[in-house]
């Protein structure tokens, strides 16, 4: 029997509103809560152990998955029965960190107890650490409902929630897809069953399966990375197993409307700090990363953009929607900015001078907007500086207008990520706080080494003009106090502040590692060659 959680919980999740380098925002205008867990003091918040090791579901293909180390020896031991079958890098169809266990001819129908030994040599000898893992086999009505994927051809999102990393996953792709949404009565409505084949209760101190699940419910919101509104609500089954997530949300997920702020505030530079970019022609053929991207999925608005460029997939955008005007104006701006030739610290460098350089932060949204109590909850997100629609300042029916180039850092990050993507580097958005405050960031690898970079704080403004002054302080820089990442997902450390030369001061002044790329293929921009 399924029990029907009671109330419908309203929630408007803290959007990202750090202004430049000065103050931020967060605001959570209502949040009713169900079940006595409002004050949860034995809440799990840090993401956990139980994704060292698993079993999950691909295109229905299934797979022995783990957090993996490089320079560590991985030993697969899989059980079934009596019988036990070791595997390691010698082995064929052996893969580190993902193995398919289908290839290795197991299937879902089995009960497997999965063993992970990951051997570690040092000076001192070697260690051994062993992890283990209990899959329990599905009937095949559970694996043919469940294991399939959802709509938008993601392989690696579908309704068997083989841990809480796809918890999470899957959580934001409602948010985002809405997938078999219902517009009724000036709302949109969604519900979806999930298989939450992880043992989440144990997170919690609680043997009220319902309590633990809502619990976990909780925690995938707060995990949410980026700004959403929307009520929810939930049902679990006594086993723990069955799950229904209910949504509605009462915006579009085209953004609609522009504060004065581009018109208010311009962007600047002074002596000391330059653009570094130039506005080309483009080449009359630009080579892509993304274009080589097998994997696909279709798309229509800016946040499903961000999105499948996030998960590495290429996007197939719907034609005249806001994804398909944003994904070719992308395009062609790093056509304009950025060479085939560019390395891989220039490409970062430019596109981080590109945004910081054209976009206004939306001061008139955070300061005016959001504190007039007056405007409903929906009405904020009809606000392009939450999208990337902000950022590239695009407008109804497919066109843009620089004046209308103003965003926050919601909508900032998102911007820089997909950039990084469509050039094929590796580049995550964090979602954290700052001064105690909802922020937004990123992350990027250069030459095999990740650094953080900033682009809301690339700007500082000068009140009495209204001006925005660019600065290099936080391109390509280590992480630092003022940045605290959320607690719920492991993003990789960012440890070294990358050196350009003489001619980009990017805070190089600190006591962190500065790495230098004396090797073939360094930085070497352009502008300053000798």
């Amino acid at each position: 029997m399924v029990k029907k959680i009671h109330k419908i919980l309203i929630l408007l999740l803290s959007v990202l509103l750090c202004a430049a380098m000065t103050s931020c925002i967060t605001f959570a205008r209502a949040f009713m809560d169900a079940l006595g867990t409002q004050s949860i003091d034995d809440r799990e918040y840090v993401y956990g152990d139980e994704n060292v090791i698993g079993i999950t579901f691909e295109d229905g293909e299934m797979y022995a998955e783990w957090d993996y180390t490089d320079g560590v020896d991985y030993t697969l031991n899989v059980k079934t029965g009596d019988k036990t079958e070791s595997y390691d890098k010698n082995d064929e169809g052996f893969t580190v960190g993902k193995t398919s266990l289908t290839d290795l001819g197991y299937t879902y129908w089995q009960d497997i107890t999965l063993s992970l030994d990951a051997t570690e040599r040092s000076l001192m000898g070697k260690s051994t650490k062993t992890e283990s893992y209990n899959y329990k086999a599905l009937d095949a009505e559970t694996y043919d409902k469940y294991t399939k994927t959802v709509k938008a051809g993601f392989k690696d999102v579908d309704y068997y929630i083989a841990n809480r990393s796809e918890w999470f996953d899957f959580w934001s792709y409602l948010i985002i897809f809405r997938e078999n949404c219902q517009y009724d009565d000036g709302c949109y409505e969604l519900q979806s069953t999930i298989y939450m084949a992880y043992d989440y209760g144990s997170l919690y101190h609680t043997s009220d399966i319902e309590k633990a699940f809502a619990c976990e419910v909780y925690s995938a919101i707060d995990a949410y990375e980026d700004s959403a509104a929307y009520n929810y609500s939930f049902d679990i089954d006594e086993t723990g197993k069955i799950g229904t997530i209910y949504l509605k949300f009462l915006y579009d997920v085209n953004p609609r409307y522009t504060t004065a702020s581009g018109s208010e505030y311009t962007n600047a530079i002074d002596a000391s700090e330059t653009v570094h970019y130039n506005i080309s022609v483009p080449a009359e053929e630009r080579t892509f990363a993304i274009d080589s991207v097998t994997n696909t999925a279709q798309v229509s608005s800016s946040d499903q953009l961000y999105y499948t460029l996030k998960k590495g997939y290429r996007p197939i955008p719907v034609k005249g929607s806001n994804a398909d005007y944003l994904y070719n104006e992308m395009r062609s701006i790093l056509a304009e900015i950025i060479s085939d030739s560019d390395g891989e610290a220039t490409k970062a460098h430019y596109i981080y001078d590109y945004i910081v350089n054209t976009v206004v932060y939306d001061y008139d949204f955070t300061e005016e907007i959001y504190t007039d109590d007056e405007v409903a909850v929906s009405e904020l997100f009809r606000y392009r500086c939450l999208y990337m629609e902000g950022v590239f300042g695009l407008g109804d029916n497919g066109e843009f207008d620089d004046g209308s180039r103003v965003a926050i850092c919601d909508g900032l990050s998102k911007a820089y990520l997909s950039l990084a993507r469509i050039e094929g580097m590796e580049c995550i958005k964090i979602s954290g706080t700052a001064g105690g405050e909802g922020h937004a960031w990123n992350k990027i690898k250069v030459n095999g080494v990740w650094y953080m970079v900033d682009t809301t704080w690339g700007n500082s403004l000068e009140k009495e003009t209204g001006k925005e002054y660019l600065s290099h302080e936080y391109l390509l820089v280590p992480d630092d106090s003022a940045h605290v990442e959320t607690s719920y997902i492991t993003y990789p450390d960012a440890r070294s502040r990358y050196y350009f030369g003489p001619y980009i001061d990017n805070g190089q002044s600190g006591g962190d590692k500065i790495i230098r790329p004396w090797f073939p293929g360094s930085y070497r921009d352009p502008h300053y060659s000798a």
